[in-house]
């Protein structure tokens, strides 16, 4: 399985004004289930950089199902949340089952 979490840094803020060094900190990452209210995240992860995003989203533990999630820029001040894209958790096949090997040594005395 790959998990890929991708997103592009803000350079602006909400002002107009250019992102200062320094003054995104990191990125929140908001889950929440697909029937609950949009906005609200009850499952949270901040991460220092999107390589970071894949185990923190993994941490969570998510039970198979639909979930929505989004991103914010943390810092002093944080960003508005990012609009969501939606997401599965899907279940795990069993195993393959009656698995054989039969070796046949053709001429053996």
């Amino acid at each position: 399985m790959t998990l890929s979490i991708t997103w592009t840094a803000p350079t602006l803020n909400t002002d107009g004004s250019p992102i200062k060094a320094g003054e995104i900190t990191g990125y929140e990452l908001g889950v929440r289930p697909a029937q609950d209210t949009p906005g609200v995240y009850p499952l949270t992860a901040t991460v220092k950089t999107m390589a970071d995003a894949p185990a923190a989203l993994s941490s969570l533990k998510l039970v198979v199902g639909d979930y929505v999630g989004a991103v914010r820029a943390v810092g002093p001040v944080d960003s508005p949340w990012s609009a969501e894209t939606p997401f599965a958790v899907m279940p795990v096949p069993r195993a393959p089952g009656d698995f054989r090997i039969q070796l046949v040594v053709q001429g053996a005395p």
